[in-house]
């Protein structure tokens, strides 16, 4: 049985090649996002879901990206989506479009953030660590009550302590 369709690795490079630069952050053709995992989920203006998870069939993401009639074929100018990326996002859809929630896609040559709140590393091309995509700071609360121990223990005299 062949792995599952990674979309870190595999569906997010596709997106940001071929679909990003107008459905993306900057510019939404149709209304359509397939840079956050919600928006392209909930489709565009005049379509319903483009991604329907586990019908890759029923999706018009797969219907724009193999059409052959000029006023739907996806993408309208440059090059067209390889027999092989049709194929990833066609077993990525029947797999169920796992998305992992924060991982958005970016437009090629922008520095958009890829993780919600961080900036992407040049060779930051591994999935995301599992559970939260950064360590959760320390309350400064914390802190402030170290220095307010400190404090205290300066003033009393030392026999005290």
């Amino acid at each position: 049985m062949a792995a599952p369709v990674d979309f870190v690795r595999e569906v997010r490079p596709i997106f940001e090649k071929h679909c990003a630069d107008c459905h993306g952050e900057k510019k939404q053709k149709g209304g359509l996002r397939l840079d956050v995992k919600e928006a392209a989920l909930k489709g565009g203006d005049n379509q319903g879901p483009n991604i329907i998870p586990a019908k890759a069939k029923e999706s018009s993401l797969i219907h724009f990206i193999t059409s052959n009639n000029e006023d739907e074929m996806m993408p309208p100018k440059g090059e067209r989506l390889s027999a092989a990326q049709i194929a990833t996002l066609t077993a990525w859809i029947n797999e169920g479009a796992v998305w992992s929630d924060g991982v958005d896609v970016e437009a090629q040559g922008t520095d958009t953030p890829v993780l919600q709140g961080a900036t992407r590393h040049p060779r930051a091309n591994s999935r995301p660590a599992r559970g939260r995509a950064h360590p959760r700071p320390q309350p400064r609360r914390l802190h402030l009550l170290d220095d307010q121990r400190r404090r205290e223990a300066e003033r009393q005299p030392r026999s005290h302590r």
